[in-house]
């Protein structure tokens, strides 16, 4: 139907899709090409060409589609852009600019968020049209791509760690100290933590005997064991000192039977990925004959290590001493691990404190 008024040709199409139009005019004839569209359709390609021009932009239809060209110059209008691209995906395709100071309002709004996220490792550039930005970290996080991508229209990429593949050695030292006065050693505990962790940080290791001042008193400080492993991220890993020991108890029926009964220190731990950094879980527990029994001390928790830097403490244990006469068999008191478990130092019961301390670097 034509309208003179309007000089317009109106058409009504009875299948959606692309059709050809042939007209003949004065000048000849002439092919145009029509897509024929559903009214639900039209009506979301009216609804997003309408926001289109009174953002100032330019607008063309093509085929189901509807563009929008132009120069974006505040973060208001970019906004209420993406909305409409959020809003109809499939329908609308985007041809924009921004000004200079428009990209880098959204370059230091998309650092603010790897700042927030704990990535060291980022970076973001300027392109004919959005900017870019990619970053590094041992996973990729999703969700802080796409919140990037929805907000200011900004594609991320992702470039694995070099961590993630790297092997990582762990180093643990276990170290013992035992002191007669048990009250003033408690009270003076957190700086006597402190003293250890500096010694460790040092270059020179504590291979013999050392005597700590603290409140006034000596204590006897030595490393008992030095484990290394060699791990990768979400490896499991255990360390266990010590030994099997035969235990006597009595059975229901009152005879005697002599158990084996694993004495000794073990250590589980896994390093994980979190964020940009590593995360080191562990479980620590300690047996030790006592008595007529066999008296454990697990402990777990977990926490970040400084990778490469310095040694932090994961454990700490408190045991009674018996005298030397009460040795225990001769085998085990000359055990690295055991033997400290067993026998005092002195001629008197004493206090012991067991610390073990972790430290994660690269290989």
């Amino acid at each position: 139907r034509y309208s003179p008024r309007a000089k317009k040709i109106y058409l009504k199409g009875k299948k959606m899709g692309y059709s050809d139009v042939i007209l003949w005019g004065k000048n000849g004839r002439k092919t145009y090409h029509a897509y024929v569209i559903s009214k639900s359709q039209n009506l979301k390609l009216a609804q997003a060409a309408n926001t289109f021009k009174g953002l100032g932009l330019d607008t063309f239809f093509e085929g189901k589609k509807v563009w929008a060209k132009g120069l974006l110059k505040n973060l208001g209008q970019l906004k209420r852009l993406l909305q409409v691209k959020s809003d109809y995906p499939k329908q609308v395709e985007l041809d924009l600019e921004l000004t200079p100071e428009l990209e880098l309002e959204i370059i230091s709004k998309a650092y603010l968020l790897f700042h927030q996220k704990n990535i060291s490792q980022y970076f973001c550039r300027r392109t004919e049209s959005f900017p870019r930005c990619e970053y590094q970290a041992i996973r990729a996080d999703q969700d802080l791509e796409k919140t990037i991508l929805e907000q200011w229209g900004v594609t991320v990429s992702h470039h694995e760690d070099i961590l993630s593949s790297q092997n990582l050695k762990v180093e643990f030292k276990f170290l013992e100290i035992e002191t007669q006065e048990r009250e003033d050693f408690s009270l003076g505990f957190s700086k006597l933590n402190s003293t250890v962790r500096d010694y460790l940080n040092q270059e020179s290791s504590l291979y013999l005997d050392n005597l700590i001042q603290l409140n006034g008193s000596e204590h006897k400080m030595k490393i008992i064991a030095e484990p290394q492993v060699q791990s990768i991220l979400n490896q499991k890993n255990k360390i266990q000192i010590g030994l099997n020991i035969p235990f006597q108890t009595t059975s229901r029926d009152g005879f005697p039977i002599t158990e084996w009964i694993e004495t000794g220190l073990k250590v589980n731990f896994e390093l994980t990925p979190h964020q940009n950094r590593v995360l080191l879980k562990y479980e620590s527990e300690l047996s030790a004959p006592s008595t007529n029994q066999i008296k454990t001390n697990e402990q777990s928790g977990s926490f970040f290590p400084e990778v490469g830097k310095s040694f932090s403490q994961i454990f700490q244990i408190g045991l009674e001493a018996t005298r030397k006469e009460h040795n225990g068999p001769l085998i085990l008191k000359d055990l690295p691990l055991i033997g400290s478990l067993l026998k005092s130092h002195s001629h008197l019961n004493t206090y012991k404190v067991f610390l073990g301390f972790v430290k994660v670097s690269y290989e």
